[in-house]
């Protein structure tokens, strides 16, 4: 679009050229508005993933009347992780759709990954769209935490001897950290007991229970 300026109380195009403020030159001064996203509907999630995340903003490309995509949106979640070859790139990628010119949405992704903090950013057509409003600002990527959480144990029976390695099964599990099961007794004057626990992975943990 063209940059008019205006000055004095009522600024406004109605006031006429008397309150414009003319520029020196004999062409217009164009603007280029880019789109921007704002702030997330939510800016953490469990590693399982699923919800629909909702990407206010302004300027998106929303596809044709008849349903034609004009524009290719995404959300990008990912993480650089400093190992000893280098820097490995966590990454999960979900199609983003364009509601309207100041709405995107797009699913959280499972993440494979270490729980904690990545960089959360919207793509079109390859290219990351500013933080910010209209473009104003550098930032292309916020903050998003995915948290660890597991759903499911084998076996779920065990000798009172001890000695029975129970898996368990979840997301986000980071070998980094330090995990323990806890068991403990549902009957009356029941104790409890505390297991160290080995991480297999993102996905497992494994516990040996001990004698009681």
């Amino acid at each position: 679009g063209n940059l008019t300026l205006l000055y004095g109380a009522g600024t406004a195009p109605q006031a006429g050229p008397s309150r414009e403020v003319f520029r020196v030159a004999t062409t217009p001064v164009n603007m280029l508005l880019e789109e921007a996203f704002g702030v997330l509907s939510f800016s953490s999630a469990s590693a399982f993933g699923g919800g629909e995340l909702l990407i206010p903003g302004l300027g998106f490309t929303p596809p044709d009347p008849d349903g034609a995509t004009r524009a290719d949106y995404k959300c990008r979640f990912d993480r650089e992780e400093v190992v000893l070859e280098g820097e490995v790139a966590n990454m999960a990628v979900t199609n983003a759709a364009a509601a309207s010119p100041q709405l995107l949405s797009c699913p959280v992704p499972r993440w494979v990954f270490a729980h904690g903090e990545v960089a959360f950013s919207v793509l079109k057509n390859g290219i990351p769209v500013t933080h910010g409003e209209y473009g104003v600002g550098q930032a292309t990527s916020v903050p998003f935490t995915f948290t660890h959480a597991w759903s499911s144990l084998a076996p779920t029976r065990g000798s009172i001897s001890g000695g029975t390695r129970i898996l368990i099964a979840g997301v986000g599990f980071d070998q980094a950290q330090e995990y323990v099961c806890v068991l403990s007794g549902t009957g009356p004057g029941a104790g409890s007991a505390t297991l160290q626990a080995s991480v297999l992975g993102a996905a497992r943990i494994r516990c040996e229970t001990t004698q009681t």
